[in-house]
C-alpha cells in the first residue's frame, strides 16, 4: 500500500461563535478528533483514525508560532497558532490570533458572520498501521 503521509482534513466550527474573542482577535478551535475519515488509498478504502492523544500528537510546530493561512497557502497568511493543545476528551484543540490588517480582517469578520464555518488541517503522518479496513495513524504532526 502507497500511503500518502501529507493529508488534509476538514473540520466544521461547531458552535464557534462562543469561541471567539472580538477584543484579541482569536478563535479557539478543534483541528483533529478520533473520529474516523473516509481515504482512498489505491483501490481500496480505508477509515483513517488519527490518535488523539499527547503521546500521538507532536505540537511543536503548531507551539512555535506556526503561521494560520488562508486554503493552506502559505503566501496568504492571516495569524498565527497561539498555542495548541490535546485535551482529556481525546481532541486536538487550539487558540488562533487573526491580524486586524488586510485579508486577515476579512476572514476574521466572516468567521464571526458565520460565513465560513469550517477549517482545514494540514498533517504529516510520521506512523501508522492497518487493522482491518482502519488505518491508525498512531504518530503525526
Amino acid at each position: 500500500m502507497e500511503l500518502n503521509k501529507n493529508q488534509k482534513r476538514a473540520i466544521n466550527l461547531v458552535q464557534i461563535e462562543k469561541s471567539i474573542n472580538e477584543i484579541d482577535r482569536t478563535v479557539e478551535l478543534s483541528f483533529a478528533s478520533e473520529e474516523p475519515v473516509i481515504r482512498k488509498i489505491e483501490d481500496n478504502f480505508y477509515n483513517e483514525i488519527l490518535l488523539c492523544s499527547p503521546e500521538n500528537v507532536d505540537l511543536n510546530r503548531l507551539n512555535d508560532g506556526a503561521p494560520l493561512l488562508v486554503e493552506h497557502d502559505a503566501m496568504r497568511q492571516v495569524g498565527i497558532v497561539e498555542n495548541a493543545r490535546v485535551d482529556m476528551d481525546k481532541v486536538c484543540r487550539a487558540t488562533v490570533r487573526f491580524s486586524a490588517l488586510g485579508t486577515a480582517q476579512t476572514i476574521f469578520g466572516m468567521i464571526q458572520e458565520g460565513i465560513r464555518p469550517k477549517i482545514s488541517v494540514g498533517y504529516n503522518i510520521r506512523d501508522y498501521y492497518l487493522d482491518g479496513n482502519n488505518l491508525i495513524i498512531t504518530k503525526w504532526e
